[in-house]
């Protein structure tokens, strides 16, 4: 007796794995189905076709110099060359562009998420948009000029390029009146640190890693800021010399981090 299937046999072609990007050859060597460049194109099923193109949806006063995008509550932060900053949410037709005021500085604005609130450094005082109900950025006269702002141990960083020291505000707290008064009785109050005592050079940038800091000065030194939340455990070491770093470099992008290291 012929043994019969149970099971329904369902067949499916697969084309084959051939064209594509081909670098490997010298360009009149490549078969026709191959090329070496592949611009405004998108993989759609199984084929190449022509990628959409773009448009303006809204035109600002002035140039845009910077902008920061918060996933958290899917909203783009813009600032202005004219230092107007807008909140802007995207939407299928029009976005949403809600006026926020200005920025204190007139340096490429740099942005931090710390503690439901988006601190902005622009070189002048540090300031802050709150998410809660925040109608415009607020700016803290009490904090330091700076132009790099990050977060470091519950503390918010903050330094101004062309200086010497890095500031800490107190711990869990920036925007307090005390937030950046340093108390040498509580360890919990903000905190300074020099990098590179009397070596004649200049913070040119910093570069946030995982725990510690690179730290790359004027006079082509780097130094490495290592330590956890306590801060007497802060060390900072010379690491390297005639690094080349110089201000020719785009802002916050002299280093970045690659995998792990």
């Amino acid at each position: 007796m012929k043994r019969s299937n149970k099971h329904q046999i369902n067949k499916i072609n697969v084309p084959p794995l051939l064209g594509g990007i081909n670098v490997s050859l010298l360009p009149e060597q490549i078969a026709d189905n191959e090329m070496q460049v592949c611009e405004n194109f998108i993989f759609d099923s199984a084929t190449l076709i022509g990628r959409q193109g773009m448009s303006s949806v809204y035109s600002f006063g002035s140039e845009i110099i910077s902008m920061y995008y918060d996933y958290d509550v899917n909203c783009t932060f813009v600032f202005l060359a004219n230092r107007e900053c807008f909140m802007v949410v995207a939407s299928t037709g029009t976005p949403q562009v809600t006026p926020i005021g200005s920025v204190t500085g007139y340096e490429k604005p740099q942005c931090c998420k710390f503690q439901n609130k988006l601190f902005i450094a622009s070189g002048g005082y540090l300031q802050y948009y709150d998410y809660e109900g925040g109608a415009s950025v607020v700016t803290l006269l009490n904090s330091q000029i700076c132009n790099r702002v990050f977060y470091r141990f519950a503390r918010l960083a903050v330094c101004r390029t062309g200086s010497d020291n890095i500031y800490y505000s107190s711990v869990g707290d920036a925007i307090s009146d005390v937030a950046w008064v340093e108390d040498t009785n509580d360890d919990s109050s903000s905190k300074w640190l020099e990098i590179g005592y009397g070596d004649s050079g200049d913070i040119v940038e910093i570069v946030p890693l995982a725990t510690d800091m690179i730290v790359f000065k004027s006079n082509a030194k780097a130094y490495q800021l290592v330590g956890d939340g306590d801060y007497n455990t802060w060390q900072v070491y010379n690491i390297a010399n005639f690094t080349d770093i110089t201000q020719d470099f785009a802002q916050g992008i002299c280093a970045t981090n690659l995998g792990n290291e």
